[in-house]
């Protein structure tokens, strides 16, 4: 008794690739120590989850020509690096409140 053998028919899967710091090389989502599947939000600078923190980056009072100004720049920061917030691990995406 012979068996026909079927071609077993693969479908291409789309693997999303991940750029977090678990590796220094674009890799599959998920695999290895790859953080793909924690929860945001993300340091842009070390790539580690952290908390978020509200920081002022303008330069405050100035005087141009006469006329008197305060300038505000209030940014979401990390509060581990003061760095811009990512929702993914692979740093794509930025936080937005």
């Amino acid at each position: 008794m012979s068996a026909v053998l079927q071609p077993v028919l693969r479908r291409r899967r789309v693997q999303e690739t991940c750029l977090c710091a678990a590796y220094r090389f674009p890799h599959r989502a998920g695999s290895g120590t790859c953080r793909g599947d924690q929860p945001g939000p993300f340091c842009g600078s070390c790539g580690e989850p952290c908390d978020t923190t509200r920081a002022d980056f303008g330069v405050g009072a100035y005087e141009y020509w006469g006329s008197m100004g305060f300038d505000r720049n209030v940014q979401t920061v990390s509060d581990c690096c003061e760095a811009t917030v990512f929702r993914d691990a692979a740093l794509r995406h930025e936080w937005e409140d």
